[in-house]
């Protein structure tokens, strides 16, 4: 049985730190190698950042085989603020591979052209995963984000083995069984560029959960998105070297040099709250 793993180089916290995905000790494209679809079911997903974690990690687009790092600001390595009473993200945050958001593509239901990312996922599960971790899981709807401007959906997923899986199918689900997740969630996504000095975002229909069918179709849009950018022979900063795919197939394996170090500090800022005002 296949196994995805994560190598981390580098201190954590710093402009060096990477974490590289690999599938039985081979180096592997979270965003190109990895199927999008478990089975019919359920998608498989990257984990980007844990819960409660203050840096921005991201699938880096540009990188050879597109390795997990810290977001930079002005080149220094990105956190977001705790929006109160939140501690960093409120849940585990990560991608769909093998999906993307065409920036050239208006999306029909926003209106606005996509923000050049894979799709971004919200884990709403109780337990905190790791940066780069590989996990199933169960669509149950989206909300529709437009951060300055773009096209940026929230697919939210259930790993498939968290105690509460069984009970989440659907959006109405949530209101039970996660009673104030979804206000915080929408008031977390409006809100938490404030603490940088920028705009409050928008949401699509004032911030209404989409439910599973909605979500569905839009996974399958980003994914048809997804391979037509990696057919295509026009310049593009995103690489798209991968170990499996027919469409730029790199035949050499990646040497992953270094080892992970400790952590760096965090700005002593993250050891309080931004607070918002009231409107």
């Amino acid at each position: 049985m296949s196994v995805y793993g994560r190598k981390a180089v580098g201190s954590k916290y710093s402009a060096q730190y990477q974490v590289y995905i690999t599938l039985d000790g081979k180096v592997v494209s979270p965003f190109h190698d990895i199927p999008v679809y478990a089975d019919q079911d359920h998608i498989n997903v990257v984990n980007e950042i844990p819960r409660f974690e203050n840096a921005k990690f991201e699938i880096n687009k540009e990188r050879k085989m597109n390795p997990i790092i810290q977001d930079l600001k002005k080149g220094k390595p990105r956190f977001v603020a705790n929006i109160f009473p939140c501690k960093g993200y409120p849940w585990n945050y990560g991608a769909i591979p093998q999906t993307w958001e065409d920036p050239g593509v208006k999306d029909t239901s926003t209106n606005s052209f996509g923000d050049d990312d894979p799709l971004d996922v919200i884990e709403i599960g109780n337990v905190k995963k790791e940066i780069g971790e590989v996990y199933v899981a169960r669509i149950i709807g989206c909300l529709g984000l437009i951060d300055s401007g773009e096209c940026d959906w929230k697919i939210i997923v259930i790993d498939v083995r968290d105690e509460n899986a069984k009970h989440i199918n659907d959006v109405n689900d949530l209101k039970i069984k996660f009673p104030g997740l979804q206000n915080v969630t929408y008031n977390w996504f409006m809100n938490y560029k404030l603490a940088d000095n920028k705009p409050k975002n928008s949401f699509l229909d004032y911030g209404e959960l989409k439910n599973k069918e909605f979500a569905k179709n839009i996974i399958k849009e980003c994914h048809e998105s997804w391979k037509k950018m990696m057919k295509t022979e026009s310049e593009t900063s995103i690489s798209r070297a991968n170990a499996f795919q027919k469409e730029h197939r790199d035949t050499e394996d990646v040497t992953i040099n270094g080892t992970e170090g400790s952590d760096e500090a965090v700005p002593d800022h993250l050891n309080g709250y931004f607070y918002v005002k009231d409107d």
